[in-house]
């Protein structure tokens, strides 16, 4: 069965960004997600072929309608690379058609992607979207609910993964013992043609 990574009815910072993106999309405001057609994010990056895979999303999307694809922004920009970086040890090494996290992010990279699938670029913006944890041990239990992080567990355990995400996270401890880390996700809508 497919869990999606978080429920945007009840987590707060998924709702923040969906409503971000969508508030930005140029969709109208009567708009409804059955409506733009299509998104694919974390799926193109693992697929084999992402030009097929956006292929497939023109083909399922309705004609005219909207596809959607979000990946991380630019890592040089962005703290929450810096837990992504701290994870690499922990992971075994990457199948050789892997592109990593990143690999979509710099500027020209899904433009030129979408392009190739025959898809009509109709913007690409920035969402910000940052991390906020109460305390040490909520922090843990949410960076180690992702897919990399399970992998991490099962490579490397439970003690080394909870051992680098705290040292990973110390930089981003505010003085009420909180953590506030910034991220952002690039986003681009693209058009189905007739």
């Amino acid at each position: 069965m497919f869990r999606a990574p978080c429920d945007r009815r009840r987590d707060p910072q998924c709702a923040a960004g969906y409503h971000a993106v969508f508030d930005r999309a140029p969709v109208g405001a009567a708009a409804r997600l059955r409506d733009a057609g299509c998104g694919v994010g974390l799926a193109l990056r693992l697929a084999a072929d992402p030009v097929a895979a956006l292929q497939d999303a023109r083909r399922v999307a309705r004609p005219c309608g909207k596809v959607f694809v979000m990946t991380w922004g630019e890592p040089g920009s962005m703290e929450a690379a810096a837990l992504v970086a701290a994870l690499k040890p922990l992971l075994p090494p990457p199948p050789a058609i892997a592109s990593g996290p990143f690999a979509l992010s710099e500027p020209g990279k899904l433009e030129a992607l979408v392009a190739s699938a025959g898809l009509d670029l109709v913007v690409v913006f920035d969402v910000d979207s940052p991390r906020a944890y109460p305390d040490l041990a909520t922090a843990q239990k949410g960076l180690g609910s992702s897919g990399v992080a399970v992998k991490a567990v099962e490579t490397s355990g439970q003690d080394a993964l909870d051992a680098t995400h705290a040292a990973a996270l110390a930089p981003f401890c505010q003085p009420d013992g909180s953590y506030r880390i910034g991220a952002s996700f690039r986003v681009l809508m693209a058009r189905v043609g007739d």
